[in-house]
Formats: C-alpha cells, sequence, structure tokens
C-alpha cells in the first residue's frame, strides 16, 4: 500500500514513465487476495484523477483507467462502487477524445449486467441512479430501459427488488413517462412472483 501511495507524490511529467515501467506490479495489486489492497490501488487512481485534473496527460490517465478493467468483477461491493465512481469522475472531468463519452460506463454496465454473479447484476442496476449527473433525461431512460429488460427473466429475489427500487428513485429523480412502460413490464413479468418482498414492492409503485 505504501508503493501504491507514492503514485500520488510524484509529478506530472514523471507520472507517464513511472505508470509505464510499473504497471505490472499496479496489475498484481488489483489481485491481490486483500481486498484492502484493491482497494487502497482505487482509492490512489481517484486521487490521481483529482490531483492531475488540471494537467491532463491523456497517456498517463487512459493508463490510470486501465487498471479499473481488473476490478470488473470484483466481489466487495465496495471496490465496485469506487471503480464506477473514478469512472464517473473521468468523464465528468477530462476532456475524451476517440471514443463515446459515456462508452466506459455503458460497457461497464452491460458487462455488470449480463454476469453470473447475482451481486455483480445488483451493482450495475445500483449504478444507474448516478447516471443524472451526466446523462440527459432521455438518454439516462434508453440505458435503464436497455438494462432493465435484460433482467426481465431475472430470477434472485433480491436483484428483482434493487430493480424495483432502483425504478422508484429513477422515477421521483428524473422524471420521464417511459418508465411507467418499464414498471408494466416488470408488472407483468412478475405479478405472480413467489417472494413477498417482490410483490409488495410491486404493489407500493402500481398504486
Amino acid at each position: 500500500l505504501k508503493m501504491i501511495r507514492l503514485l500520488e507524490t510524484i509529478s506530472v511529467r514523471r507520472l507517464a514513465y513511472f505508470l509505464e515501467h510499473c504497471f505490472p506490479r499496479f496489475e498484481d495489486f488489483a489481485f491481490d487476495k486483500n481486498w484492502r489492497v484493491r482497494f487502497g490501488l482505487l482509492e490512489t487512481i481517484e486521487n490521481l484523477l483529482k490531483v492531475y485534473k488540471d494537467n491532463v496527460d491523456e497517456e498517463a490517465l487512459r493508463t490510470i483507467l486501465k487498471l479499473n478493467e481488473h476490478f470488473k468483477e470484483d466481489l466487495v461491493l465496495c471496490n465496485r462502487r469506487l471503480l464506477f465512481t473514478n469512472i464517473m469522475y473521468y468523464i465528468e472531468n477530462y476532456p475524451l477524445t476517440g471514443f463515446k463519452k459515456h462508452g466506459m460506463v455503458e460497457e461497464l454496465l452491460k458487462f455488470w449486467v449480463g454476469h453470473r454473479n447475482y451481486l455483480i447484476r445488483s451493482s450495475a442496476i445500483q449504478s444507474l441512479l448516478l447516471l443524472g449527473r451526466v446523462y440527459e433525461s432521455n438518454d439516462l431512460y434508453d440505458l435503464v430501459n436497455y438494462i432493465f429488460l435484460i433482467n426481465l427473466n431475472e430470477r434472485v429475489p433480491n436483484v428483482k427488488v434493487t430493480m424495483l427500487k432502483t425504478l422508484k428513485e429513477l422515477k421521483a429523480s428524473w422524471p420521464n413517462p417511459g418508465y411507467t412502460d418499464i414498471l408494466k413490464n416488470l408488472a407483468t413479468e412478475w405479478a405472480v412472483d413467489e417472494d413477498n418482498d417482490v410483490v409488495t414492492m410491486l404493489a407500493s409503485l402500481n398504486s
């Protein structure tokens, strides 16, 4: 962790050189068995993005963001949350060239929502609530609709409840008539769900 923290003290000019020669070692940290080490690396990525905000070295920043790739399947919730936060900070504060502005976010969410692990699928749903900061209302709805359509056949009650809670908050914070259509689709698919929490949440949204 001390080695990771050293990254935050070096100059912008030396950052790209340092990352180029030490990147393999930092990749090792991303796979460390201790979740605190992985979290420490993610925190350092977060701090680097803030420290170098006014001195953009795009090559170095892209190298930093590459480290994020190794956390996509991290089973620790706080690590996945910080990963998403880092990507959000990047697209909000740095000029992006060569790819669609929201490409990183959408790629990550689409990977998560199709994951075999239900906890990671839940992260995709929960992360939608953060996107109002960077998405226009209609664009946000399009992405939400895409994610929810994929999950219509979700079998895990916890994920279903997360979807319904998220939809409730989305409707309140970023009103869009399309959310009513999403709710109708969910109500059709889950009307006779065996889980009481799902049925209760559906009823509260329809009331």
